[in-house]
């Protein structure tokens, strides 16, 4: 008995397991979803979030990846990346335009971007005004007072020193 079960385990282990042919039908599954890559485009160029274009194109975000992927071999993230930049240059041209034909909102902001303009010197630019208290009397003649006021300088002078 021990001999039949073993040959029958045998049997099975050597017996090739049958596959069914893979059906080749044209209409299997649900139809492919064509993204529109005008509009995908225009799309990253605004800036839009994956989400946002997934939800105007009517698909997931996953198919937008996929598709990237397949068209262009790169990621979204790669992609977008290069496609955003022309809306960055677009919206860079038309604040230089505005800025240009005399909007002064505009001047100052670009001025502060690009040139490092502030509202508020820095520390190091700002200039301190000294006051000098100088007492009213009308004993000391006019030659002691600026003497006075020499000397007040000077002493604010040596104090921006320090």
């Amino acid at each position: 008995m021990k001999e039949q079960k073993n040959k029958s385990q045998k049997d099975l282990k050597e017996e090739p397991k049958k596959r069914k042919p893979k059906r080749k039908v044209e209409n299997d599954g649900r139809p492919r979803i064509e993204i529109d890559w005008e509009t995908l485009d225009s799309l990253c160029e605004i800036q839009c979030t994956a989400s946002e274009i997934a939800g105007i194109l009517k698909c997931s975000v996953d198919t937008i990846e996929r598709s990237i992927k397949k068209k262009y071999g790169s990621t979204f993230a790669e992609y977008f990346k290069i496609k955003s930049s022309t809306g960055k240059m677009s919206l860079r041209r038309k604040q230089y335009n505005a800025a240009i034909d005399g909007s002064v909102p505009m001047m100052i902001w670009l001025g502060k971007q690009w040139l490092d303009q502030r509202d508020q010197p820095k520390d190091e630019e700002r200039k301190t005004n000294t006051i000098i208290a100088i007492p009213l009397s009308t004993s000391k003649s006019a030659d002691d007072w600026v003497k006075n006021v020499n000397h007040s300088l000077e002493l604010s002078h040596d104090n921006k020193d320090e």
